[in-house]
């Protein structure tokens, strides 16, 4: 596996789904699921960390320029 801090969110989102894949399958053993679950798990932590981090640069940036921002915008708006 690469190294995850360097990995970008796409890259650990497709190795979640990768995982995800592998259990669904039911073709490995309990010890493998187990280490493929722990996996996940850690790659899904990383991920919300990453996307946390982001989330705070985009307030920083707009309340830079005396502009609200809610994590929840749906991201459509354009920025002036």
């Amino acid at each position: 596996m690469a190294d995850e801090k360097k990995m970008t969110i796409e890259e650990r989102l497709s190795m979640i789904e990768e995982i995800t894949e592998k259990l669904e399958r039911n073709d490995l053993s309990l010890e493998e699921s187990l280490a493929e679950f722990e996996k996940g798990i850690a790659l899904i932590r990383e991920a919300e960390k990453a996307l946390g981090e982001a989330e705070k640069r985009l307030q920083t940036l707009t309340e830079a320029r005396g502009e609200a921002f809610s994590g929840a915008d749906t991201g459509t708006e354009e920025l002036s």
